[in-house]
């Protein structure tokens, strides 16, 4: 907990800072600086909950208060953020079938 990463995306940067980490059952981390003025505020909460011997699913949560210039986009930017979103559980899975 507490160690920061950068993560580079195609169009943009983001400063994480891990709040959670207990391996194998969840992480969060928050996000402390964009390059764009997308979010206010962001948090991403990842919880394993295991479902038997060989399986568990995974439960992903973003929390985010777009910034005022989002605001007046916002209705149209959610499905980008949701499909995006999206794309990064199914890589997560894809991992864990893998192993």
């Amino acid at each position: 907990m507490g160690s920061t990463r950068i993560v580079a995306l195609d169009t943009l940067a983001v400063k994480e800072r891990f709040v959670a980490w207990e391996p194998g059952r969840r992480l969060a981390f928050v996000i402390e600086e964009c390059t764009l003025p997308l979010v206010r505020r962001m948090m991403e909460h990842l919880a394993i909950e295991p479902l038997g011997e060989a399986r568990c699913r995974l439960v992903y949560t973003v929390h985010y208060e777009p910034s005022i210039l989002m605001t007046a986009v916002h209705p149209v930017a959610r499905p980008i953020f949701a499909r995006m979103f999206g794309r990064a559980a199914e890589r997560i899975k894809a991992i864990a079938e893998e192993r």
